[in-house]
């Protein structure tokens, strides 16, 4: 009786509480998934934006342009118009040289015959102031005599002294031209043959460049080369001559290579 009392119990009771576990377990895991969803989309929501990353910019330099080159026609020219230009310079100045010399010749002349006039205005006055003392009438012509010499005298004076200071004026500026003229470079052309130092117009073979005449000329001057297509020897041995003796190249080419 006991037995199948608890087997009746035993089966009213399995069949109406399966479901229910079963009911629960699917519940729970819709809730766990629930949750689960709720927290990625929250997490995706608060989450912290990435910085977009910029690429470095690469500066490429560019490519120097290739000098240009001047054909020795093109230098030949216009070294032969410097040279041009330089003893038409030359030519001026010699000229003008010429003239303030013989400004000052016709200036010199011109004093030293006025001062042979005061001599002999100096003799006759003491002739005159000789027979001045011979007669009263002798003396009175004597007296008018002598200021009329002395008159004289005084107005040759002042024109030596005007004479003097032309002359001097010339002087200083002659004098300043040629100051002038030593402030500027020494040009000194090169050629196959040696040097010309202009405007002076001077040769100085290959063979006597180190022989003196360069460096006196360029000493406190300095140089300024004009390098002809055959004369680049000259040119090298000039250039080391000059710096050797403490003056300065204002101006020089560049051989190729230096």
């Amino acid at each position: 009786m006991i037995s199948g009392a608890y087997r009746t119990r035993r089966n009213d009771f399995m069949p109406g509480s399966l479901p229910l576990v079963l009911l629960a377990i699917g519940g729970g895991a819709v809730v766990v998934c629930l949750a689960a969803a709720v927290l990625a989309v929250f997490s995706a929501t608060i989450a912290p934006r990435k910085k977009a990353v910029i690429p470095p910019t690469v500066t490429v330099p560019l490519a120097a342009p290739e000098p240009s080159v001047v054909s020795p026609e093109v230098q030949a020219a216009d070294l032969q118009r410097k040279i041009s230009a330089t003893e038409s310079t030359a030519t001026r100045l010699t000229l003008a040289a010429d003239q303030v010399r013989a400004k000052i010749a016709t200036l010199d002349q011109q004093k030293t015959e006025l001062q042979k006039l005061v001599d002999q205005h100096r003799t006759a006055l003491r002739q005159a102031e000789e027979t001045q003392r011979q007669s009263i009438a002798e003396q009175k012509d004597a007296a008018a005599r002598k200021q009329h010499l002395l008159a004289e005298l005084a107005d040759l004076q002042k024109r030596i002294a005007a004479l003097t200071v032309s002359i001097a004026d010339v002087q200083r500026s002659v004098q300043a031209q040629i100051a002038a003229d030593n402030n500027k470079p020494q040009l000194v052309e090169c050629t196959g043959e040696g040097l010309i130092l202009q405007p002076q117009h001077v040769r100085i073979p290959t063979s006597q460049i180190a022989a003196g005449v360069l460096v006196s000329s360029t000493r406190s001057r300095g140089a300024y080369f004009l390098v002809r297509p055959d004369g680049f020897n000259s040119f090298v041995m000039a250039r080391g001559i000059v710096r050797a003796a403490g003056a300065l190249v204002i101006a020089e080419p560049r051989l190729k290579g230096e």
